[in-house]
């Protein structure tokens, strides 16, 4: 599956294949590719619409990602 992310103050965008679809692989694309070191994020998804948004301590969104399949 490909996942497509997007980090809203970094306005960075990009998409990575991924085999399976948890926290821990999301929190590492976000870390790796967004250059995120913080590791108070969090992750919300919707089964329904296949994407979810990126979350920081606060609860706050800052950023979205939407899974596709391939």
């Amino acid at each position: 599956m490909i996942v497509n992310f997007t980090l809203y103050k970094e306005e960075k965008s990009w998409s990575s294949r991924i085999h399976q679809l948890n926290d821990d692989v999301l929190l590492r694309h976000v870390h790796v590719q967004g250059n995120i070191a913080r590791r108070d994020i969090d992750f919300s998804y919707c089964e329904r619409s296949h994407s979810g948004n990126i979350l920081n301590s606060e609860n706050q969104v800052i950023g979205h990602f939407s899974v596709f399949s391939s």
